[in-house]
């Protein structure tokens, strides 16, 4: 039918099959100063156009304005309108008139879904949303993205980032992986989605719009992604100095994910805390999980100063400051943090114990640059000496800095000192000051390194 009301070579033709032999087809006219649009479906009636429109990329969902609507076009929401079809012998047919933009105005293309509200089922192609192109896209600053990959690199990326409704850290992951394809050694690429990786990690990118993701889900992104860098590391050498950097920027995931929903349930009932509205811990718990992010890592270690400080609320928030997290953050999670810690000093040990444990399991997920992480992951091709001497590390690491002790305990906790040196000392002298720690970590590096490279080629 399309065919027939359209000339060949004035019209852009295409068809989408949607599935089970049914098939939309569209063509596409520039007509000198408006765009002309016909579509015409083989689904039953009735049949409804739910739509927007993409000024610059792809799945942008914009309102369409007035004078873009056909008549009898109805308002669904901020981002689309509903049109419906008409029957032109047996055929769902829908013919569209769009004023060209001008100045500085854009019209990439239409995004839509088609609606039956007899059956209210929704249909798509088999990708998703389906996306009409109207004009040719604009391209990204081609003084700086000098060849078509990094173009279609940048379109893909900022495409999702600005244009998708519903996103998160574990959708930026998953695209991720894909745009790694075929650009496992082109440096400027990879320098492209390590600085995009790197813009996520400061928070400067959105990490939860609209859409609830199971921890085990989320984890499963991150180590699908890290699993793809080292094998790129593994087999492109030339790209090791990137994936380094990118692996620094994302966590690493793998099975840990369904700790992080089960054990803050678990340590809230060995500690009977009820499940109950209105408190931080139950407000902390339903943010867990639907959308735990690296933000879980600072409020965890904010909370473990918490107890250490018995309760002292500036304590808690002066460590979420520092790395990042304001009260005003708190409150703008999908599933907002409102309420104050409360400090049950009964259970004050037992919580600082189970948290420090739950601690170690969020940054296992989340952190790519966590030491104790990393070291787990690699205990086997450490060695015993490097091992030992690891363990003395950690094991000073255990006590709390001394600005989580509040004034008063700061007197008894000097009494314990003697005590608590000589402890450390039978561990290993070699832990004693902070530069002697980082000459450990340098050494260990080192060593894992030398490991690392005598494996790989031995492959």
């Amino acid at each position: 039918m399309i065919a027939a009301h359209t000339a060949e070579g004035e019209w852009q033709r295409g068809e989408i099959h949607l599935g089970q032999g049914d098939v939309l087809s569209s063509a596409v006219s520039d007509a000198g100063e408006e765009i002309r649009v016909l579509l015409a479906c083989d689904l039953a009636p009735p049949l409804v156009l739910h739509w927007g429109i993409a000024e610059r990329f792809r799945e942008e969902w914009r309102q369409p304005p007035v004078r873009m609507r056909p008549l009898g076009s109805e308002v669904f929401d901020e981002r689309a309108v509903r049109t419906p079809f008409e029957e032109h012998d047996g055929v769902q047919w829908l013919e569209m008139r769009f004023p060209k933009p001008k100045g500085d105005a854009r019209l990439r293309g239409m995004d839509f879904l088609l609606y039956q509200p007899a059956e209210d089922p929704w249909t798509k192609d088999h990708r998703g949303d389906i996306h009409l192109a109207l004009l040719e896209p604009d391209e990204l600053d081609t003084q700086i993205l000098v060849t078509d990959t990094q173009k279609r690199l940048a379109n893909a990326i900022v495409g999702a980032e600005l244009g998708k409704r519903s996103w998160t850290l574990m959708h930026r992951f998953n695209l991720c992986h894909d745009l790694l394809a075929g650009v496992e050694e082109d440096q400027e690429s990879l320098a492209l989605l390590f600085t995009w990786l790197r813009f996520s990690a400061i928070r400067q990118l959105d990490w939860q719009r609209r859409y609830n993701t199971k921890p085990r889900s989320f984890a499963h992104a991150q180590n699908r992604l890290t699993a793809r860098l080292a094998e790129i590391y593994r087999s492109h050498p030339p790209s090791r100095a990137w994936v380094r950097l990118m692996l620094g920027n994302v966590g690493q995931g793998g099975g840990r994910g369904q700790q992080v929903r089960d054990e803050i349930l678990n340590i809230m009932h060995r500690h009977h805390i009820k499940e109950v509205g209105g408190h931080f811990m139950e407000e902390w718990h339903q943010k867990l999980h639907n959308n735990t992010t690296p933000d879980d890592v600072v409020i965890c270690e904010g909370y473990i100063a918490f107890l250490h400080s018995d309760g002292d609320l500036d304590t808690f928030y002066k460590v979420l400051a520092d790395a990042g997290v304001s009260r005003e953050r708190l409150r703008s999670f999908d599933r907002p943090i409102v309420t104050d810690p409360d400090f049950l000093g009964d259970k004050k040990h037992g919580l600082i114990e189970d948290f420090q444990n739950y601690l170690r399991i969020l940054n296992a997920v989340h952190s790519g640059t966590d030491l104790e992480t990393a070291v787990t992951g690699a205990r086997d091709a450490l060695g015993v000496r490097l091992s030992h001497k690891l363990d003395a590390l950690f094991a000073h690491g255990a006590e709390p800095p001394s600005e989580w002790v509040r004034p008063k305990d700061r007197h008894k906790k000097g009494k314990q000192e003697a005590h608590k040196s000589v402890k450390r000392r039978s561990v290993g002298r070699h832990v004693s000051s902070p530069i002697e720690r980082v000459q450990l970590i340098a050494e260990v590096r080192k060593g894992l390194s030398e490991k690392s490279t005598a494996r790989l080629t031995a492959e």
